[in-house]
């Protein structure tokens, strides 16, 4: 190896080299206790020098999770059974009855004042039975019971007491009374009122207790021979075929109270029976009815 005459050593690739302190970090680091020829790896890159969970543990936690859930709709029935449904309330309040109203316009003076006079004078035919059932027709007698079949239907129905007036003009104002209906009309409806109204009824209208009111029926749907009943307080007035022009109906009502009138449909001309009334107080329609169903009204005398 040659040598410079200078240097008093060795030059060049034969010169040693003094070993000092590097900067870099070897990529190895020896672990205690393994000796120089084991060394521990290097961390994992991008792992922020943190260390999650252990698998072990991650599984538990999403296990106790779904427990959690499947435990929450078996409790609420929502998994394996349908969804229960809360029982109907049953309705017991019944339905409110509509109201006829009634004022003093609709008094039927002449008719009242003719009814008083034929009760005076004593010559109209024995009362019917004041004792009605539900459907206003007389409850059969425990001396006579009632026959095991029901006998012939009478050819003709007994009319209602109807009298026809003139109907006044569309702008008409209101009459503070009815109009005069024809007299040989007023007197035949006032002696059918007397020979279906009760004696206590009779002795009412003779005292002034009770009077007899006018109420406009129709058939406020179409023309076609609908044939309504009617009952006062359970009494039967009889029959009376609706049109659509409508006729005045005469009832007697006790003055300032209450009565209960009812609507039977007797035959229908087709597509249900239809029956309205008109007040001085104002109008009401029926439901539309087959024959044999009924609408209950209440009247209120103002």
């Amino acid at each position: 190896m040659a040598q410079g005459p200078n240097s008093g050593g060795l030059r060049g690739p034969e010169r040693p080299r003094t070993a000092g302190p590097s900067t870099r970090r070897p990529d190895t680091e020896p672990v205690a206790g393994r000796g120089g020829a084991y060394s521990a790896p290097p961390p994992a890159a991008g792992g922020g020098g943190h260390a999650g969970p252990p698998r072990g543990r991650q599984w538990l936690i999403a296990g106790v999770v779904v427990a959690v859930l499947v435990g929450g709709l078996l409790y609420r029935g929502g998994l394996f059974t349908p969804p229960v449904t809360a029982p109907a309330v049953e309705q017991t309040v019944a339905p409110a009855a509509q109201v006829i109203a009634l004022g003093t316009a609709d008094i039927d003076q002449p008719a009242t004042d003719l009814a008083k006079q034929l009760i005076a004078a004593g010559n109209l035919p024995a009362p019917p039975a004041s004792t009605h059932n539900a459907g206003g027709a007389p409850a059969p007698s425990a001396a006579q019971p009632a026959p095991a079949t029901a006998g012939p239907a009478p050819a003709t129905p007994k009319p209602a007491p109807t009298v026809h007036r003139a109907k006044p003009a569309p702008n008409a104002p209101k009459p503070a009374a009815p109009l005069p209906a024809p007299t040989a009309e007023t007197d035949q409806a006032v002696r059918q009122v007397l020979a279906a109204a009760p004696a206590e009824t009779r002795a009412a209208l003779a005292d002034g207790s009770q009077v007899i009111y006018s109420l406009h029926v129709l058939d406020d749907v179409v023309e076609d021979g609908d044939i309504v009943e009617i009952f006062v307080n359970g009494t039967s007035y009889g029959q009376v075929t609706l049109s659509s022009a409508g006729q005045d109906i005469l009832i007697p009502l006790p003055a300032g109270t209450t009565a209960k009138v009812r609507a039977v449909a007797v035959q229908d001309g087709g597509g249900g029976v239809t029956f309205g009334v008109t007040t001085s107080q104002g109008e009401i329609r029926s439901t539309v009815m087959a024959v044999g169903q009924s609408d209950d009204w209440s009247v209120s005398i103002q």
